[in-house]
């Protein structure tokens, strides 16, 4: 994936206020237009949420995992926009298949897994689907959790404790480039001496296709045709396990720029941005945000 490289990085550092972004910077070899920085909104500190993201592992040949989607949706229905949710399309049970249709007119043939998706079931996910992953913590000795019933519970015994970071993200678009400019400030609220790295995902939501099933009252039983698959990634924006912070004090802050292509595949106006930033020593996910990834005030 093409990334913007700014005076050769991936990242620029702000200790005060938001600069004009100057030349040179490309993506790869392609000189592109000067973009300015956008005016973040000032932080109300009293309001910043500490947010949980909960990945979830799924395949559209998993016949529980629209069990563990509903369990989800409960979830975020209850809790807002205090949880940030991820679904994750990888392992066997989400290879595209062309004769497994049953009563649908087409077959599993769409193919959702990502390279980051595949990355990160890889590190977090050893056992079948549905699983999910609270904030990357280990539970019990183990990331993932493959109980769609308890997931209620345990995301009521997470600490919900204070904010140590805020994320704030405005994406902008280029017409001229067909192309998407990532803007990510990240800035702490208290000292914090660790190794961290933000991610920064796209999902789309309300994608329509198969889906196998084996719990009736959500849906055909053993294939829903027409399935809508939600919170989707589709494609990391940052490199796959993260840009790395290199602010440690309170009230320093980061800027981080990513150009992402615009596809075809993707129906825009049903698509988020996801930020994460992690502990890289734990994996603990310590702050997420999403937001839309486009509206009309992000054209320019």
């Amino acid at each position: 994936m093409k990334k913007i490289i700014i005076l050769s990085l991936l990242t620029i550092f702000i200790f005060a206020s938001c600069d004009k972004i100057e030349k040179p910077y490309r993506i790869e070899e392609d000189v592109v237009d000067i973009v300015d920085t956008p005016d973040f909104p000032e932080l109300d500190l009293d309001h910043v949420i500490h947010r949980i993201l909960i990945e979830e592992y799924t395949g559209h040949l998993c016949y529980n995992c629209p069990k563990g989607h509903e369990a989800l949706n409960n979830i975020k229905s209850l809790m807002g926009d205090t949880v940030v949710l991820l679904a994750i399309h990888a392992r066997s049970q989400s290879e595209p298949e062309d004769d497994n249709y049953t009563d649908c007119n087409i077959g599993y043939i769409n193919d959702y897994r990502t390279e980051a998706g595949n990355n990160y079931a890889e590190r977090f996910v050893s056992l079948g689907l549905p699983a999910a992953v609270f904030n990357r913590t280990e539970i019990n000795g183990i990331y993932e959790q493959n109980a769609p019933e308890s997931w209620a519970e345990i995301v009521n015994e997470i600490e919900r404790t204070p904010a140590d970071l805020a994320i704030q993200i405005i994406p902008v678009f280029n017409k001229k480039q067909d192309t998407v400019f990532i803007f990510v400030k990240t800035t702490l609220l208290n000292t914090m001496n660790a190794n961290m790295n933000l991610c920064v995902l796209l999902s789309e939501s309300g994608i329509v296709s198969p889906q196998k099933n084996n719990t009736p009252k959500i849906g055909t039983v053993p294939d829903i045709c027409e399935y809508t698959h939600n919170h989707m990634l589709r494609e990391n924006i940052s490199p796959i396990l993260g840009s790395a912070l290199r602010i440690s004090a309170a009230e320093e802050s980061q800027l981080n720029v990513y150009a992402l292509p615009v596809s075809s595949k993707w129906i825009i106006s049903h698509c988020d941005i996801v930020a994460f930033v992690y502990n890289t020593d734990t994996q603990k996910v310590l702050q997420a945000e999403e937001c839309s990834f486009y509206t009309p005030e992000t054209n320019n």
